[in-house]
């Protein structure tokens, strides 16, 4: 134990020695010891001209915050044609819903019941303008010259893409010719 206490002893006097022998910087570590002790002392207390400012600026910040929200009021926004379009044929939408597709036929060749069944089950999703124009029908891409295979049972109905403009696509079956359009009213003309 008596080791101990005079090993302790033995460093405190190395570090009062090094302190001595080098007194400018020995007085400055002390001056500095005090004064930050000084102002942890004045933070932790709470006061000064620091701490009272910012009491009365917090009050001062939270009636402008009241007085702000009080104030808020929306507007309508201009419809400018253009600009709040939507998209009603997004490609990559997540949720595939059925869309009502129109279907034109036109010509008088073919059986009524295959034009029927052909003109039901077409469904115009998308067209794709390019170099090469693509249109997606019944989940699957098409451009021209392509073919379309129908199958109902065991009758196959084959049509062949003859065209694709901006909103409609052209599609013959026999002799006839039927139209594809996005979401409008079905009709059939002869």
């Amino acid at each position: 134990m008596e080791q101990e206490l005079k090993n302790l002893n033995g460093l405190v006097n190395e570090l009062f020695n090094r302190l001595a022998a080098e007194k400018k910087k020995a007085v400055m570590v002390v001056c500095l010891f005090v004064v930050m002790i000084f102002m942890w002392a004045r933070a932790f207390a709470g006061k000064g001209p620091a701490a009272a400012q910012a009491l009365t600026s917090s009050a001062k910040v939270e009636k402008k915050l009241m007085a702000g929200l009080q104030e808020i009021s929306f507007i309508d926004l201009p419809v400018i044609k253009g600009r709040n379009d939507l998209i009603t044929n997004d490609f990559f939408s997540a949720d595939k819903q059925e869309k009502n597709s129109e279907v034109n036929i036109k010509s008088t060749t073919a059986n009524e019941a295959q034009i029927s069944w052909i003109k039901e089950n077409l469904k115009l999703e998308a067209i794709g303008l390019g170099k090469i124009s693509h249109a997606f029908i019944n989940g699957r891409v098409f451009s021209v010259g392509d073919q379309i295979i129908l199958k109902d049972g065991n009758d196959s109905y084959t049509c062949k893409v003859i065209g694709i403009e901006q909103e409609k696509v052209l599609i013959k079956y026999g002799q006839k010719q039927i139209k594809l359009k996005f979401n409008e009213r079905i009709d059939v003309t002869y």
